[in-house]
C-alpha cells in the first residue's frame, strides 16, 4: 500500500454461487434454530448472559 502503482482490491473469492448458497443455508438454519430456542457453537452471546 506504500507503492503508488499497486492497486488494492478487496478479496472476492467467497463470492461464488456455491459459497453464497452455503452462506444463505447456514443463515436460514441459524435463524430457524434461534426461533426454536436451539443455540449452537456459533452463538456469540448465549441467551441470559448479556
Amino acid at each position: 500500500m506504500t507503492s503508488g502503482n499497486v492497486p488494492v482490491t478487496s478479496h472476492q473469492a467467497y463470492f461464488t454461487r456455491d459459497a453464497v448458497g452455503q452462506i444463505a443455508q447456514t443463515t436460514v438454519a441459524d435463524v430457524e434454530d434461534c426461533l426454536a430456542g436451539r443455540f449452537g457453537f456459533d452463538v456469540l452471546v448465549p441467551p441470559g448472559t448479556s
